[in-house]
């Protein structure tokens, strides 16, 4: 920062979370105990999901903005900067 005054005005923090309606979150999902409870957790295969994604610069703060079933590409970035 001391070099460049100007660098936080360059840089843009952004994000994105995949959330699946069906309430599953396989990411966060455990079985404990004191033995081996031999579980398995069944997950449905392309359940509805959204995406969402969000932008911080030192201007302004982007999103959120969600997302059905489609994936995120530079182009859609782009647009969403343009708001």
């Amino acid at each position: 920062m001391e070099n460049d005054p100007d660098l936080l005005s360059k840089i843009i923090f952004s994000d994105e979370a995949t959330f699946h309606l069906s309430g599953d979150n396989r990411h966060n999902m455990r079985i404990c105990g004191t033995q081996n409870p031999h579980a398995t957790l069944e997950f449905e295969c392309n359940s509805p999901k959204v995406k969402v994604f969000c932008a911080i610069t030192d201007k302004a703060v982007y999103g959120p903005f969600f997302f059905e079933g489609l994936s995120i590409s530079g182009s859609t970035v782009a647009l969403m900067f343009a708001v």
